[in-house]
């Protein structure tokens, strides 16, 4: 209940843009990472409504994640939906404790790592991670967008 609760917290501070301003102060062990992804370009099609891309930075050993927040800049040219998830290869939401943020439309989005019970565990090794958008029927019938992924975690 306690890791609900916390996940709760974190994603709704997230959202507002309050939380870990201060990303690098002693107070605030937070760490994050940062990348900015251009839809649908270098994006890995998986021959359906979905593709993936990793991101170029990895999640260090022993890091435990809390959170992630997507600001989409260029909103997303999909029929519906672009629906995204963020994990790892094998486990595509493991930092996602909902079926994953609709990011089309420009605006923040965010999602806890501490309310996937997998996603909160400590990571024994460096994790490479992965971003999965889904277009509602088929990945090709997005033709543009942007956003901006930050990952939030405690640094080992």
């Amino acid at each position: 209940m306690k890791k609900f609760i916390a996940g709760i917290v974190a994603t709704m501070l997230l959202m507002t843009g309050v939380a870990f301003a201060d990303r690098t102060s002693v107070v605030n062990p937070v760490q994050v990472i940062t990348e900015s992804f251009t839809v649908p370009t270098g994006w890995n099609d998986g021959g359906s409504a979905a593709a993936t891309k990793a991101m170029s930075l990895t999640l260090p050993a022993g890091a435990i994640p809390i959170a992630w927040r997507a600001t989409t800049t260029t909103a997303i040219d999909a029929t519906s939906a672009a629906t995204l998830l963020v994990g790892i290869t094998g486990a595509t939401d493991k930092f996602s404790a909902s079926d994953g943020q609709d990011i089309d439309a420009v605006g923040v989005y965010g999602d806890s790592a501490l309310g996937e019970a997998v996603g909160a565990d400590g990571i024994s090794s460096a994790q490479t991670i992965l971003l999965t958008l889904t277009e509602d029927s088929e990945w090709g019938d997005i033709s543009a967008g942007a956003f901006t992924l930050e990952f939030f975690y405690l640094k080992p």
